[in-house]
Formats: C-alpha cells, structure tokens, sequence
C-alpha cells in the first residue's frame, strides 16, 4: 500500500511540473510574439465561424493588445513557477484544481484581450470571472474567505450585465459589428462612454466599484493575488482604452471625467491602504490607489486629443500604457513577498511581524525593491511612468479657459496620491521587515527556497531594467502608443523621450554614486579599530517590539489631517479605577464605499433572506411550483 501511495504521488507531482512548465512556455511563446508584434511586426489575425448566434471566433494581436499580453506573459510565468512552491501543503485535489482553473484564467485573459467579436468577448469575460472565483475560494471552509467569493462573484456579474447592454447598443448601432472600428461619431457615444466606465470599471476597482477587490485579493493564494492585481484588474483598463478607440473622436468631458474619477480612485485607494493592519489587504488597496494614476493618465490623454493637444495627450496614455506594465511588475513582486511571508510566519498582521530584514535576508530585499517602486523611487520603473502622468498634467495647465483647470486637478490628485502611497510603502515595510519580532512567529521565521525566490527576482530585476531603460520601454510602447492615439504628430515623443532619457541618465548617475559610497564607508568602517559608543543612549541600548512604532501610530498624523476619507471606529477599553493598569485600544476600519453607499441596501438581503424558504430541498414541492406556474400561464393563455 505505502509503495503504491509513494507512486501515487509521484505522478501527480510529476503531472504537477508537466502543468506548470506548460503554463510557462505558453506565456514565454505568448510574449515573445507581442514583443514581435510591437517592435514592428504586423497584426497577427484569425477568424472562423461559429454555430452560435452573433458570434464568431474573431482574434486580432494589435499593438495595443499585444502591450496588455506582456503582463500577463511575465507575471503570469512567474506566478506559475512560484504556486508550485506555495501550494505543497494543499491536498492534492486542491492542488490539481487550483492549476486548472490557473490555466483557464490566463487563456480567458489573453481572449479578453484578442477578441473582436462581442460574444466571444463576453464568453472569455465570464470564464475569466468564473476561474479566478474559484482560485479566491480555494480555501472555501473559511467563513471570510466564502464571503470574498460571494462578493466578487455579484461584483463581476453586475459588471457584466452592464457590459451585455454596452455591445448590445454598440452593436445595433455599428449593424452588428461592435468590434468595427473607424466610421462617424455615434450620437449615443457618450452614453457608450458612461456604460463602459461603468462595466469595465468593476474589473479595474475603480471606486466607488471597488469593494469587491480588497476582499477578494487577500484571500486568494499570492501567486493568484499578483495575476489579479497585477494583470487581471488591468482587463478593465483594457477595455476601456479599447472603447475608446472604437467610439472615435472623444468630446472634453470624457477626460474630466476619468481624470475626476483617477483621483477620487487614487487619493481614496491610496488613504485606505495606509489604515489597513493585514499586509495583503495594503497591497489591495494599493493596486486601487495605482489604476486611479492609470485612470489619471487616461484622462489627460484624452482632454488632450479633445482638446488637439498632441503632446498633452501622448504623455498621458505614455504614462498610463507604462504604469499598466510597471504596475503588474512590482505588484506582483510585493504579492509575493507577501506569499513567502505568510508561508513563513503563518500570518499577515502587520502588528505581529516586524525585524524579518535579518531572518529572510532575501525576501527583505527583494520587497524593498517593490515597494521603492511602488512609492516611486528614481531607478526602478514607478517613477518613470508616473513622471509622464505628471508632465501631461504640466501641459493640461496651458489649455485655454476652463480646461487649465483639468491640469491642476491632476497634477493635485497625483501628488497627493504619490504621496500617500510613500507613506504607505514605508510603513508597510519598515513595520514588518525592521526593528523586533513582535511575536513568535517573526522570531523563528527563515528563508524560503529557491522556487519562491526566482521568480520574486526576475520581477525585481524587471522592475530596475524598466526604470533605468525606460526610453528603450517607451519605444517599445510606441506602436500601443500610436493605436490609442490615433496617430501621432511627427516629434510629438521628443518630449516624454526627452524626460526618461533625463530621469534614467540621472537615476544611473545617483545610482552609481551611492554604490560608491557605500563600499568606501564600508571599508573605511571595518578598516577603524575602535568601536565609537554614543555617550547617552536614551534607554535604547537594547531594543524591544514595545518600543517601536505600530503601522497606525506611524500613520497617524496623516488619520488626523484625511480621516474623513476613511470609515474608521475606536473603541478604547479602559478599567474604571483611579490607577488602572491595563488599557486596550480596538479599531475597526470599515470601507467607506461599503458604508456609506452600499450598506443602506442591506434591508434587501433581510428580504431576499425570507425567499430563501422556498428554497428548502423537497423535490415534490418544487414539482408543485413548476405544475402551478404553467397553470397560472396556461390561464392567462386562455384569458
């Protein structure tokens, strides 16, 4: 029985390596051709008939798909080399199913963005909401985890529906074709506009259409939560970039909007990232934060071709086709570094981590990588395009009259949103990877193996190569460029070219400096044989958890000034004695979305409760509803 059991085993991992390296030479094929297709090669394009209604297996690799394909190749890959590491402990079932529908997710993905056809469309959307329903439910006898499910499950059908009635209009309007593009503007063009902000913006985590997102992402295994956040939330910035272009020329207040919607998205994500005490819940929030700087460069694209402001707008969607791609890097990198944590210390609470930069030396290095670029840090690749979102709000402030006032709005929700996000990134790292453990998890955790790490450091390495060769990115951008665009100007990319060039040569100059530095400081160090003391070392000679500053103390100050944004309740529990000797602070930090706008609307679950007794098992009851319901039709038949 043992030596049977023993090749049981043995083939399902071999099965299990089979599947994953299958996974990875398909995305490496994947992005191998997108890289073709945007350094110049032609539109790779397939069409075939199908039986159902309206629909027929149209794909198109254009440039602007292949840009979206790119993500998902890497951070797909290096997701799936990781999950063979973290999922172990699973049982085999688990395991095997969680590599299924991970196949499906990314097939449905690279439909999503292929697909000329709207049916076709639609069915690769809903598998993609289907497969990554059952990687966030994977551990489905958690309580908590079932409700992320539920919610992202209604989240994405109620996106969905939205999207049937966008291509159903749109198609009625175009004769069929809600794929054609070019052609005169459609007089209900901005109702289109309205309904695809709508529908796509589910999927990006726009709020206030956000909630499903930090529920669903801390509970899905890492490698799931770095394809979701770094790649799948970015199916909705698709789609609307894609709607865009088949909508034609857009009118000024397409670009108010989104840039209004960017920074609501940003400032709001950015501020609750920063209240959050679960590390991957931060990381969710953050990702809400980053699609607000998308959304933002969207929108300065698009005031900008309504306003023919050529450079206005090559800037903004310059920066927001980079940040689709930087994001989905460095995102993917810290969901993983969040992985190794957890499966080191079996916990995501920031208040029991803590001094994890010398046990997981690594780890610690690599999500410093991360987070410096996720807080924008000059050499990795966050800097270089949020700079361009940036001069494309410099040059919304030359428009004529009302619209300079786009320009301030977003220079104002960028900066406030960056800054934000710094904050965020210093306290999330410096809570869990400096000073002491704070339990005994921190204390006893080690380095996970090699399987975990590669893959975390060719995002790392991918996020350095991206910032310090950002010009070589922006060429590769063009063609994705030139799609959403229309057409660019002839020199109208001297100027964000000019700007990386500056940002890169300038990063590699400090770089190279602070190298320097460091090695001479070291060795001057180790080369001085006395050991200098501080005369007075105020009580810190020997360091305690007790000491150090917890993520909200950290914060803050920043609570005090911006509290409002957030839905956060205290409650201090203190003994009733003239001398009391223990003191006990809760906090509960609630959604602002969910509690201001959806919460209302709880009335109708208390009723949809009470329906549910219809719902009871019994067979012949059901048979009776059925036999009453054709009764009642067949009277009103014959009435």
């Amino acid at each position: 029985m043992e030596a049977k059991e023993g090749t049981r085993m043995a083939w399902a991992a071999a099965v299990e390596r089979a599947i994953v390296w299958s996974i990875v030479a398909a995305c490496v094929a994947g992005g191998a051709v997108s890289m073709w297709v945007l350094l110049g090669g032609a539109a790779l394009c397939y069409e075939r008939a199908w039986p159902l209604p309206y629909a027929r297996m149209a794909i198109e690799l254009d440039a602007l798909s292949a840009w979206f394909m790119l993500p998902l190749s890497i951070v797909g890959a290096a997701g799936a080399v990781y999950g063979q590491a973290y999922l172990p402990h699973k049982s085999r079932g688990k395991r095997l199913a969680a590599w299924w529908w991970y196949g499906w997710l990314l097939a449905s993905m690279a439909i999503v963005f292929m697909a000329r056809n709207a049916v076709l469309f639609l069915i690769a959307w809903e598998v993609m909401t289907v497969a990554s329903f059952f990687l966030v439910t994977m551990d489905d006898e958690n309580a908590e985890v079932r409700y992320a499910g539920c919610v992202y499950l209604v989240a994405g059908h109620a996106g969905t529906a939205i999207l049937i009635a966008l291509f159903v209009v749109l198609g009625t309007a175009r004769g069929g074709e809600a794929f054609a593009a070019g052609g005169s503007v459609l007089p209900q063009a901005g109702a289109l506009f309205v309904l695809a902000v709508a529908g796509f913006g589910v999927k990006a985590g726009l709020v206030p259409l956000h909630v499903w997102l930090p529920e669903a992402h801390p509970a899905a295994p890492s490698h799931v939560s770095a394809l979701m956040s770094g790649v799948m939330i970015k199916t909705g910035v698709y789609g609307i970039m894609r709607m865009l272009m088949l909508l034609g020329e857009p009118a000024a207040w397409w670009g108010w909007s989104l840039i209004g919607i960017g920074v609501m998205t940003g400032v709001v994500g950015a501020m609750h990232a920063i209240v959050q005490r679960d590390m991957k819940r931060v990381l969710a929030y953050s990702s809400v934060d980053n699609v607000g700087i998308i959304m933002i460069g969207v929108g300065c694209g698009v005031l900008g071709r309504a306003l023919e402001m050529p450079v206005m707008s090559a800037c903004g969607f310059a920066g927001a086709l980079l940040h689709v791609l930087h994001h989905g890097l460095f995102k993917g990198l810290l969901f993983m570094g969040a992985g190794a944590v957890v499966h080191r210390t079996g916990t995501r609470m920031l208040g029991e981590l803590g001094g994890l930069a010398r046990r997981m030396r690594w780890t610690g290095v690599l999500m410093c990588t991360g987070v410096l670029a996720m807080a924008a840090a000059p050499v990795l690749n966050g800097c270089v395009s949020e700079a361009l979102v940036l001069m494309s709000g410099l040059y919304g402030m030359q428009a004529a009259g009302a619209h300079a006032a786009a320009g301030v709005v977003a220079l104002g929700g960028l900066a406030l949103t960056g800054g934000l996000a710094a904050l965020c990134s210093v306290m999330l790292y410096g809570v869990a990877f400096l000073g002491e453990a704070r339990s005994r998890a921190g204390e006893v955790a080690e380095e996970v193996g090699e399987e975990m790490r590669m893959p975390m450091v060719v995002l790392a390495g991918l996020c350095v190569m991206t910032g310090c060769g950002a010009p070589l990115t922006l060429m590769a951008c063009e063609a994705a460029l030139t799609a959403v665009t229309g057409a660019l100007a002839p020199g109208v990319l001297r100027v964000p070219f000019g700007l990386l060039t500056g940002i890169s040569s300038v990063a590699l100059i400090g770089a190279g400096v602070g190298a320097v530095v460091y090695i001479v400081r070291r060795r001057l160090r180790r080369a001085a044989m006395s050991a200098v003391q501080p005369t007075w070392g105020c009580g810190y000679a020997q360091p305690t958890a007790r000491m150090q500053y917890t993520g909200m103390s950290f914060v803050q100050p920043v609570v005090r000034v911006f509290g409002w944004m957030v839905s956060m309740r205290e409650e201090c529990a203190l003994e009733e004695v003239a001398f009391p000797r223990a003191a006990e602070v809760r906090r509960q930090v609630d959604d602002v979305a969910v509690r201001r706008l959806y919460a209302p609307f709880s009335v109708m679950r208390k009723v949809l409760e009470r329906v549910r007794m219809l719902q009871h098992g019994r067979v012949h009851l059901y048979l009776m509803y059925i036999v009453v319901t054709l009764l009642l039709i067949l009277l009103w038949k014959a009435r």
